[in-house]
């Protein structure tokens, strides 16, 4: 239950450190603005207070300071505060200004969000902020949503970012940001061995020109990247950015999850380019050196595009594994196996190809997908068509493969 009080109640629980007091929320309505705090104990919420705070009112810059003195607080989340422009009063930008200075010295909180604050549109804020960012080290988390940050913006968070080291997500979703801005934020956070989730929906990267996705395809290609999670959802992506992106995820062995959904501009072409990258099943080889950590593609099409089959297969963490029911699966199911490329191999080397054949299919029991008829005809097949493999015409009897 949610109660309207006023703000010095909540300022007094935190002059004197309540351990209850972990999540504060902070933002304005058309009434004003109102201060969340939510004291949680044992993760069961026992209460949630609404103070009410004027844009003007002093008591910004006391909530500020007392964020910042607090080491308690877990999450704070700051929403929907006005531009501040020519036009706005000195009042109210030197108490804004207060309140981020206060909150730069706080040391606890680890998810920090800024949700609909168009006051940064110019990036002067988020200089304010940049010791918040930098020097919390418990800092893990950070959202700036549906701030309008352009270019300007994302130059100043980038400054910061070189620094903040520890944050493992970052959300920056519907913050009109082009390609050239996503240049410069790869460049802040190429350093990063942390992040592992990057949240860039609904913006613009692929509008213009690839640069945006050239600079992401550059970042998944890092040696030590590791990237888990990339939401690309609406941003006028295209074909060609598709490809630049495929050929980076083909040798990354760290993004499980990415998000194409709402680019309508991607075709079949682009879609192939993706699907290859999952399994190419052109031969054996390259479908045993494709990607096999990327599981979860978002597409947003009435048809799926992509291989089901290797995305589920990719799920599972044993990648050699992995690698071998995805040539099983393609390259060894009766409609699929082709004898040519075994008619002329040494017999000691049709020996390991009978047991990779056993050994994927042993897995297989693992994986829910055993199929004793695939197992079985192509044991055939070998066999009718090489029978000195299984110790016929005089040759040393095959060893058991289990």
């Amino acid at each position: 239950m949610t109660n309207i009080v006023e703000i010095e109640p909540v300022l007094l629980r935190m002059r004197r450190h309540d351990p209850e007091l972990i999540v504060l929320r902070l933002y304005t309505d058309p009434g004003g603005s109102r201060l969340h705090w939510k004291n949680v104990c044992s993760q069961h919420h026992r209460g949630a207070f609404t103070p009410r705070l004027g844009h003007n009112s002093s008591s910004w810059g006391d909530v500020g300071r007392e964020i910042g003195k607090n080491r308690h607080l877990q999450k704070m989340v700051v929403g929907g505060l006005r531009v501040v422009n020519a036009i706005s009063s000195a009042r109210e930008h030197e108490q804004l200004e207060l309140f981020c200075k206060g909150i730069n010295t706080n040391r606890s909180i680890s998810d920090f969000t800024i949700l609909n604050c168009h006051f940064i549109n110019e990036g002067s804020m988020l200089q304010v902020l940049e010791p918040f960012f930098e020097e919390n080290h418990q800092l893990s988390s950070l959202g700036i949503r549906r701030c309008n940050l352009g270019s300007a913006g994302i130059c100043s968070l980038s400054s910061s970012l070189i620094h903040a080291r520890f944050i493992k997500k970052l959300d920056l979703s519907n913050n009109n940001i082009d390609g050239d801005s996503v240049q410069e934020l790869v460049k802040a956070l190429y350093l990063s061995r942390d992040l592992e989730e990057l949240n860039l929906a609904g913006n613009s990267i692929g509008a213009d020109s690839n640069s945006g996705c050239l600079a992401l395809a550059a970042l998944l290609q890092k040696e030590q990247c590791s990237l888990k999670r990339l939401n690309l959802r609406r941003n006028d992506i295209n074909d060609s950015g598709v490809i630049k992106l495929a050929e980076s995820i083909k040798q990354n062995r760290s993004l499980t999850h990415l998000g194409l959904g709402g680019n309508t501009a991607i075709t079949d072409a682009g879609w192939n380019a993706l699907s290859k990258v999952v399994c190419d099943p052109s031969t054996i080889s390259t479908t045993y050196f494709c990607n096999h950590t990327l599981s979860v593609v978002t597409c947003g099409l009435l048809y799926y595009p992509l291989p089901r089959t290797s995305l589920e297969l990719n799920k599972f963490p044993y990648k050699v594994q992995v690698a071998r029911q995805k040539v099983f699966h393609y390259h060894f199911q009766r409609e699929n196996f082709h004898m040519d490329p075994f008619m002329d191999m040494e017999v000691s080397q049709l020996i390991h190809v009978l047991k990779f054949i056993d050994m994927a299919h042993a897995e297989l029991s693992d994986y829910r997908m055993r199929n004793e008829h695939a197992r079985y005809s192509i044991l055939f097949l070998l066999l009718k068509n090489i029978p000195q493999i299984f110790g016929v015409n005089g040759n040393k009897t095959l060893p058991r493969l289990r």
